[in-house]
């Protein structure tokens, strides 16, 4: 991992950002634009599709990956990290340094049976993000997927105000409101009629709409649908968007629902 330098870098500093990848885009694509979606996670949270292959238990068979760590509120870069991982006595071994630094930290992440995921920070170590596993039914967050850019082109797209569901414990129906089918008349009776998707983004964008280019719509929340969803323990709720944005200063990331048990 000492060996790894910022020379290792050069050329990937659009590569590696989702902004620079986004903005190629307008001009002549460059050769290496359909690689971009190899360098991160499988959006459909396929563990055999991640950009950091599975760890060997064999040390030498793990390679040292160079991660960009993105941009800070403020938009200031948080520059380039080198890290190798390894496996000790059914653990992890994180090794971790800055691009030019000559030395790197280690840190052991083991694995917890309630939890899928393990969070960890290059600043604090290991940090608490998400309940255990059976605790938690939705997250709104800021989601890396793939947007189709030609007929056979996906790249890695920010998306703001995405909602991901606990994958494999909660199911996610989509209804459409039409005829007599309404939120306020929505009733058991009626669950036999609609079909669920337990992927994690069921929901994702689709609760909302945003202003595009040229166009005079306004941004907020879909009218036309609402949501049923089967948490783990078996109890259908309907749920729908009330408000994507601040009311006063129209500032998105503050959205608000409003859900009860179907009965």
């Amino acid at each position: 991992i000492t060996e790894v330098t910022a020379e290792d870098t050069l050329g990937w500093g659009a590569k590696l950002d989702i902004d620079a990848i986004f903005g190629s885009l307008f001009g002549a694509p460059p050769a290496w634009l359909p690689e971009a979606a190899s360098w991160m996670d499988d959006p459909s949270g396929d563990l055999s599709g991640t950009a950091i292959t599975t760890i060997s238990a064999t040390a030498a068979e793990n390679p040292v990956y160079i991660v960009n760590r993105g941009k800070n509120p403020d938009g200031s870069a948080r520059g380039w990290k080198k890290i190798r991982i390894t496996q000790s006595a059914g653990a992890y071994v994180l090794q971790h340094a800055d691009i030019n630094s000559e030395t790197y930290d280690e840190l052991t992440i083991s694995k917890s049976s309630d939890h899928d995921f393990t969070f960890v920070s290059f600043d604090e170590g290991e940090v608490e993000v998400a309940p255990a596993k059976t605790e938690w039914d939705m997250v709104f967050t800021i989601f890396t997927n793939l947007i189709q850019v030609d007929a056979t082109t996906k790249i890695p797209y920010a998306y703001n105000d995405f909602i991901l569901t606990n994958e494999g414990r909660v199911e996610v129906a989509t209804v459409a409101i039409e005829g007599d089918v309404t939120y306020e008349n929505f009733t058991a009776a009626q669950l036999s009629t609609i079909q669920f998707d337990d992927a994690r983004a069921a929901i994702g964008s689709d609760w909302r709409v945003v202003a595009q280019p040229g166009s005079d719509q306004e941004p907020g929340v879909k009218s036309d649908i609402f949501y049923v969803i089967e948490d783990a323990n078996g109890n259908y709720y309907k749920l729908r968007f009330t408000r994507m944005s601040d009311p006063v200063s129209g500032e998105r990331g503050h959205p608000q629902f409003e859900y009860e048990i179907v009965e």
